[in-house]
This record gives structure tokens, sequence and C-alpha cells, in this order.
């Protein structure tokens, strides 16, 4: 079993610092305005943002860990698994733009679906995966990528031969 972390790009944690040192001054500025919104409207605009911070820091990939019948995506709260047997491309992308239709652009990563429905967990773009199943993609980062996806396919190729 191997494991391969996913570790923030600078532009990943200058976009979290910035999103989390905001939310004093959201929370504050919407107390400052219950006046005008209401207690009721006040509370469930803070309920309803700092749920989306906790969603995105909880789909935030921590690490991706080879198995010998499958490969899992540890994110912060829980993980998916992806059996060798569903896979049917992996390959590695060149940095770019994450064209993304529901996400987080940055903040904890680019988290969320991409315009081609697939599942986003990257937090570098110089570092980005993409594994093609029969059902879904995933764009994910880890380090050494390279060796990620030589050990994937040997893996693949070598359960395929059972």
């Amino acid at each position: 079993m191997n494991e391969f972390r996913s570790r923030s790009s600078n532009q990943v944690k200058l976009i979290t610092v910035g999103g989390l040192l905001s939310l004093p001054l959201i929370m504050l500025s919407l107390f400052v305005k219950m006046k005008i919104f209401g207690i009721v409207i006040t509370i469930i605009i803070v309920l309803l943002v700092v749920s989306i911070f906790l969603y995105f820091y909880s789909k935030s990939l921590v690490k991706i860990i080879i198995d010998d019948k499958f490969v899992v995506l540890k994110k912060n709260i829980g993980f998916d698994k992806i059996y060798y047997e569903e896979i049917k491309c992996i390959t590695k992308l060149e940095y770019s733009e994450i064209p993304m239709t529901v996400g987080s652009k940055g903040f904890f990563g680019f988290i969320g679906t991409t315009m081609d429905n697939s599942y986003s967990y990257v937090k570098n773009r110089n570092e980005m995966i993409r594994i093609s199943t029969k059902d879904r993609k995933y764009l994910v980062s880890c380090e050494n990528p390279d060796n990620f996806i030589e050990e994937m396919r040997e893996r693949i190729k070598n359960n395929a031969s059972l």
C-alpha cells in the first residue's frame, strides 16, 4: 500500500487563508446589519456561510492511497474508493484553468464539478491527474504524479491479468 499526499499550491493556500480571514469580517458585518435583516435571517445567513466553509474543508483531498484492489481518495472527512477494474484511463494533465460548474475555485482546492462532469479534488494544478472510470471522471492532484501514474498502471495491469 502506497500513499501519495495531496499538497496545496501557493495559490490555493492564499485563497484559503484569505477566505478564512474574511469569515470573521463577514460575520461581524452581518451582525452589525442585523437590525436591517432581522435576527432570524442573519442567523440563517451565518449558518449558510459556515456550512459552505465546512463543506469545502470536508471535501478537500488529503492523500491518495493505492491498495491491492482499489485506490482510495482520502478526504478530510470521508473517502472515495475506485476499483481497478472500473478504471478505463489514467492520464497526467498539464497546468490549466479548471472550468467549474459548481465548486470552490481555490478555497481548500478546486473542489466540485467541472464542465465535463468530472469530480475535481485538485489542490495543485501543476500536479493534476485524470482518472476515468466507467461511470465517472475524477481530477486529483498529488505529489510525484508520474510515480503515481506508473504505479497505478502497473496495478491495473496486474489486476487485469488475475
